[in-house]
C-alpha cells in the first residue's frame, strides 16, 4: 500500500506522580480503575443519580448516536473490498394486434384468431465488478473509517466521564452547601439569642449600647450568608436536574433532602502515570484521529494512480 502507516506518538511520562515520595500513607494507588468509581464513596443517593445520569444525559445519548452513526459508516465503507454484484430482470407480454399489421394503413385484414397468440420475453442477468485494491486505497479508506468510529466512541468515553465528573461533583457540593447553610442558620440562632442576652444585660445596665450594636450586625452579618447559601444551593440541584435530563422538581426527593457530606475515599485507585496517560479519552480521540488523517494521506497518494477495475456478466 501507498501513503505512510500510522505509528503511535511516544510521550514521555513520569515514573511516579508528584509529591508521592513525599507521603507517608499515598492518596493514590497504582491499583485498577473501577468503572464505577463513585461506588467507593458509598453514597446510595449518588449511586443512583450516576445511573440515572448514563441512562437519561442528553449530550450523552448525542453521543451514542455520533457513535452508531461512526461504526455504520466504517461497515458501509469497508464494502468496497468485494465485488459488486447486481442482478438485472424484466419480463414484457406482447400480444399481436388481431386486425393485422396494415390496419394502420387503412386496408388491413383482420387476421385469425387461430395465429394471434401472445408473447412472453423474459430477460435477467448478473453483473459483477471488482475493484483492484494495487495501491491499496481501498484499505486505507477502510482504516480511516475505522479510526473515525473509534474516535467517536472516545468522544462518547469523555462526554460520559464528563458527566459522571459532573454529577459527583454537583452533589458533594450539594451536600457540602446543605451542610454550610445548617451551620450558619444555628450561628444565626446563637447570634439572635447573643442579641436578646445584650439587650437584658443593657436594660439591667451590665453593658452598653454599643455591644447591643456589635451583637446585631453580627447576627445581620450572619443572617445575609443565608440567601447565598440558598442560592447556591438551589443552582446545584437545577445543575444535576440539567445532567439528568430532568426538571428539579422532578428529581428523587431524597435529593432535596439535606444529607451529611459523602465520605473521601481512603485512596484513589488511578493506576500508573503511564497508564493514566493512556486512559484519558481526550488523548485517545486525537491519537483516533491522528491515524485517520494518516490513513486518508494513503488515500490521497493512491489517488495519483490509474485504477483497475474487473467487470462480467451473465
Amino acid at each position: 500500500m501507498v501513503g505512510p502507516n500510522f505509528k503511535r506518538p511516544h510521550a514521555a511520562v513520569p515514573t511516579a506522580f508528584l509529591g508521592s515520595a513525599t507521603q507517608g500513607t499515598p492518596y493514590v494507588s497504582g491499583d485498577a480503575v473501577d468503572p464505577q468509581w463513585w461506588n467507593s464513596f458509598k453514597d446510595p443517593e449518588l449511586t443512583q443519580l450516576e445511573t440515572q445520569a448514563v441512562r437519561q444525559n442528553l449530550d450523552l445519548q448525542i453521543a451514542t448516536q455520533r457513535l452508531l452513526e461512526a461504526e455504520a459508516q466504517a461497515q458501509m465503507e469497508g464494502a468496497v473490498l468485494y465485488p459488486n454484484l447486481s442482478a438485472v430482470g424484466s419480463y414484457t407480454r406482447e400480444a399481436p394486434s388481431k386486425k393485422g399489421v396494415f390496419d394502420a394503413l387503412g386496408g388491413g385484414a383482420a387476421l385469425p384468431t387461430s395465429t394471434v397468440a401472445p408473447l412472453d420475453i423474459y430477460q435477467y442477468g448478473l453483473q459483477a465488478m471488482y475493484d483492484v485494491d494495487l495501491w491499496g486505497k481501498n484499505r486505507r479508506t477502510v482504516e480511516a473509517a475505522i479510526a473515525a468510529a473509534a474516535s467517536s466512541q472516545e468522544a462518547r468515553r469523555a462526554a460520559l466521564l464528563n458527566v459522571e465528573t459532573q454529577v459527583a461533583t454537583n452533589y458533594i457540593q450539594l451536600r457540602g452547601t446543605e451542610a454550610v447553610l445548617v451551620i450558619t442558620q444555628k450561628n444565626l440562632d446563637s447570634a439572635d439569642k447573643l442579641v436578646n442576652l445584650t439587650v437584658e444585660r443593657q436594660q439591667a445596665g451590665l453593658t452598653t449600647a454599643l455591644d447591643v450594636a456589635d451583637a446585631r450586625a453580627t447576627a445581620a452579618q450572619i443572617s445575609s450568608q443565608i440567601p447565598t447559601l440558598i442560592a447556591q444551593r438551589d443552582a446545584l440541584i437545577g445543575q444535576i436536574g440539567l445532567l439528568l435530563g430532568q426538571t428539579p422538581q422532578s428529581l428523587p426527593p431524597a435529593l432535596l433532602t439535606a444529607a451529611p457530606v459523602p465520605l473521601t475515599p481512603p485512596s484513589v485507585p488511578v493506576g500508573m502515570p503511564a497508564d493514566l496517560l493512556r486512559r484519558r479519552p481526550d488523548v485517545r480521540e486525537a491519537e483516533a484521529n491522528l491515524h485517520q488523517a494518516t490513513a486518508e494521506v494513503g488515500v490521497a497518494v493512491a489517488q495519483f494512480f490509474p485504477d483497475l477495475t474487473l467487470t462480467g456478466s451473465v
